[in-house]
């Protein structure tokens, strides 16, 4: 997490997002991120609207919702690699990335080498099944090419 948050990004998350972390340890990295600004927790969602999104798709928890409504209403990217999350994120025109854009951007801004991102897909293919293997391999290309133009 630490590498993440070397991006020069804005992080947003909601309360209900913050609060799905059970984990006690987990919950404490993720507040040190938040004293040092690193992440903002949003509290003002539009309950309305996530309601309705909620009602109107069974696929979507209410926490993803929450995140839906948040890129909307921040017109930010929205980070999620939950099939049911993206499609809905892009019927509103929401730029929507996952993991694999997470680890190819700090890559090529330098966060982290070509080899860390190769292990770190590896490592993403042995936690996730649902993983897509295609474009893990394509990005695993195109990784390894960058690598070999190191000097």
């Amino acid at each position: 997490m630490d590498q993440f948050f070397k991006l020069d990004w804005i992080v947003f998350t909601t309360n209900a997002v913050f609060d799905e972390i059970k984990n006690p340890s987990q919950k404490e990295i993720v507040l040190q991120f938040v004293d040092n600004g690193k992440i903002q927790i949003d509290s003002f969602g539009n309950d309305d609207f996530v309601f309705r999104l909620a009602l109107d798709n069974p696929g979507l928890s209410s926490v993803d919702c929450t995140v839906i409504d948040l890129a909307i209403r921040k017109n930010a990217i929205l980070l999620s690699s939950d099939n049911s999350v993206r499609k809905q994120s892009q019927l509103r025109n929401i730029n929507v990335h996952g993991i694999l854009w997470i680890i190819k951007s700090m890559v090529l801004e330098g966060v982290i080498s070509s080899n860390d991102g190769i292990r770190n897909l590896h490592e993403y293919e042995r936690i996730n099944p649902r993983t897509p293997r295609k474009k893990i391999k394509e990005l695993m290309n195109v990784l390894t090419n960058l690598e070999k133009r190191v000097y």
